[in-house]
């Protein structure tokens, strides 16, 4: 009999051992919060790279700065009016170093694509537009659509 309550002691022992870790494995990081007023939101976009302050946003603080509208022609050749919010406005709220030249949006599957700092750094009419679905699309109509990327997460400078 002592045999056997040794090995429910031992078997009780694992046991615990083994949940104790499962549950400490199953645990997630906290998400990225944002560096704006929001405490506790989760980043929506951040610009990083060759600034002086890097900073994110939730999508809701986003959407409650100054908007523009902008007018430009849809996939389906028509003029269609979009709404959103400027990019020179966050770029200038990330303090762009003198010496950066380039700007990468990065959507959240990973697309990139890469325009010149100097096509929106003084662009009135380049924003980051408001999805249906909730994130955003970068439009710079002075640049082709191909190089547009739609659900942006990111502003990378260099």
């Amino acid at each position: 009999m002592k045999h056997t309550s040794k090995f429910c002691l031992l078997g009780l022992v694992l046991l615990l051992v083994f949940v104790t870790g499962c549950s400490a494995a199953g645990t997630t990081a906290p998400e990225q919060e944002s560096a704006g007023s929001g405490e506790g939101s989760v980043a929506a976009l951040k610009i990083t790279g060759n600034v002086s302050d890097e900073v994110a946003w939730s999508e809701e603080e986003i959407r409650g700065m100054e908007t523009v509208q902008v007018a430009s022609t849809n996939n389906e050749g028509e003029t269609e009016s979009y709404t959103g919010v400027q990019v020179k406005s966050l770029l200038s709220m990330a303090a762009v170093n003198t010496d950066a030249s380039s700007v990468f949006f990065i959507a959240g599957d990973g697309k990139t694509a890469e325009v010149a700092l100097s096509d929106v750094d003084d662009c009135e009419d380049c924003i980051f537009t408001f999805r249906k679905n909730g994130g955003f699309s970068v439009l710079i109509p002075t640049v082709s659509k191909k190089l547009l990327v739609k659900d942006v997460v990111e502003v990378q400078v260099e």
